[in-house]
């Protein structure tokens, strides 16, 4: 054997080898793309329900109304980030967005419960996306991120 003859063998390995790496980093960009997606539709759909929460404080009640009937829609929307658990039963981030559609719904609401059910909703949800949001590099957003320590 001589060495012309291994030569192709060794273009060989070492193009499987770069095929690999390629490979291990694309799949990780890929992963860190969907993060990043997915991140940003939390926080728009979190905007949301924070503007939506505003509008149900307000005087007008054309204004609460047409919140109470986005809230709805963007509770909704939530079961896509946060589906029904293994019994059925739905994610508890939402239910404190349920109980203020119940309670507008019934027209038994005020100031306080909602600022109740906006604090539990954000108590819940701080823990379902902490993990999450912990693993996103502030850097490609060119932004800050406050990540839990430990």
């Amino acid at each position: 054997m001589t060495l012309l003859d291994v030569v192709p063998l060794v273009i060989s390995f070492a193009a499987l080898g770069a095929s690999f790496a390629f490979g291990v980093f694309a799949l990780r960009d890929r992963r860190l793309t969907m993060r990043l997606s997915r991140e940003a539709d939390i926080k728009a759909w979190i905007r949301d329900l924070e503007d939506i929460y505003v509008d149900l404080q307000s005087d007008s009640d054309d204004i609460r109304r047409a919140a109470l009937n986005r809230l709805h829609v963007v509770v909704d929307v939530g079961r896509l980030f946060f589906p029904n658990d293994t019994q059925g039963r739905r994610s508890t981030v939402l239910d404190p967005l349920v109980a203020t559609f119940t309670r507008y719904s019934s027209d038994k609401y005020d100031a306080e419960s909602i600022r109740k059910d906006w604090r539990a909703f954000v108590d819940r949800l701080i823990p379902q996306t902490t993990p999450f949001m912990k693993d996103t590099s502030p850097e490609l957003l060119g932004e800050r991120q406050y990540r839990n320590k430990g």
